[in-house]
């Protein structure tokens, strides 16, 4: 795999240096909960991954329209809390709809600064994350109110696909259909993935490439797929490992219905009702609950975690061989990226 070390640097760097000055602490206790989280690690993939994208649309743009045509992509690098200060704000919302008690090896946030105060700081996060585009530099105006746009709209979708799925966990009894379960999830994690492409694609071609161009769109899409993939991949590890700063088995718990318990309804419609039950039993008595144990050995009993991984490897895929059809002529650009979404199946 290549090695990123540089990037991701220069990439945490960005994400600090935003939220080092922000209003007193004392008065405005908005910013101590998120540094919390971002502190405590990340795998900082969907940033990254904007960047790769917007090296490889400045690549193209200067082939197609000449060396002063691309803006430098080093634009992109300053656009990391679009996509990084979003998804975490997403997971402290997320614990509290899930009632989660672990993010990242340590108590979730609304456990240590209280519901309120990790609710207002995760909603400020979500602003505070567009505020990059306003000081990003080599941007024109044009260029910033497409990413403003693009931003707005891709949250609006990543709430959709939240909303989709604590409908489904709050309704112990519903299990969606595998096209729904997809519907749910590139909103949800693929929105979030085709916003990093998407505006590594328009700020690394300054503009160039606009949001409504046929292979911002596709790479877009290629994007949403990698998302997909990643999210299932995240939910079989929840089911066999368990996911590092988390414990193994608290979607279960949670009652969530991923792709591992699509699957094995779809191919054993009559282990609902086992299921159901499950999902209650470890509803009321938590993680040590014997219930997490006998959803696990069901799923893996009936093939679904290797479905369901198969399936997640196949969207990455997919995605992979998408970018290098996209970009034929780019090679040297396409492979990190191509090289990013391999290291996410190993």
């Amino acid at each position: 795999m290549l090695d990123y070390t540089t990037k991701l640097k220069k990439i945490e760097d960005v994400l600090l240096e935003a939220l080092e000055n922000e209003p007193d602490e004392r008065e405005y206790p908005l910013a101590s909960p998120v540094k919390a989280l971002m502190a405590a690690g990340g795998k900082r993939w969907r940033p990254l991954f904007m960047v790769l994208c917007a090296e490889l649309a400045q690549a193209r743009c200067k082939a197609e329209f000449g060396g002063d045509a691309a803006a430098n992509a080093h634009s992109a690098y300053h656009l990391a809390p679009l996509v990084e200060f979003a998804h975490t704000a997403s997971l402290v919302h997320d614990d509290i709809e899930d009632s989660s008690h672990m993010r990242r090896g340590q108590p979730a946030a609304h456990l240590t600064w209280g519901v309120d105060t990790a609710l207002n700081a995760a909603s400020w996060l979500y602003f505070k994350a567009a505020e990059c585009v306003e000081t990003a530099p080599l941007l024109d105006d044009g260029v910033k109110n497409a990413l403003y746009a693009l931003y707005a709209r891709q949250l609006r979708l990543m709430h959709l696909g939240q909303a989709m799925d604590i409908l489904w966990h709050k309704d112990k009894t519903f299990f969606p259909a595998a096209e729904q379960y997809m519907a749910m999830v590139r909103r949800k994690t693929g929105a979030l993935a085709e916003l990093a492409a998407r505006a590594g694609m328009i700020a690394g071609s300054g503009g160039r490439f606009a949001d409504s161009d046929a292979l911002t769109r596709a790479v877009g899409d290629a994007a949403s797929d990698l998302g997909a993939g990643f999210q299932i991949l995240d939910d079989v590890t929840n089911l066999v490992t368990g996911n590092p700063g988390k414990t193994r088995g608290d979607d279960v718990v949670e009652g969530k219905k991923s792709f591992v318990v699509v699957t094995h309804i779809e191919a054993r419609p009559h282990d609902a009702a086992t299921i159901t039950l499950c999902f209650e039993q470890a509803a009321r008595e938590g993680i040590t609950s014997t219930a997490v144990a006998r959803l696990i050995e069901l799923v893996r009993g009936s093939g679904a975690l290797e479905r369901a991984s198969a399936a997640a490897q196949t969207l990455i895929e997919t995605a992979r061989a998408r970018f290098e059809a996209l970009f034929p002529a780019e090679r040297e650009q396409v492979r990190p990226i191509t090289d990013l979404f391999a290291s996410m199946t190993r």
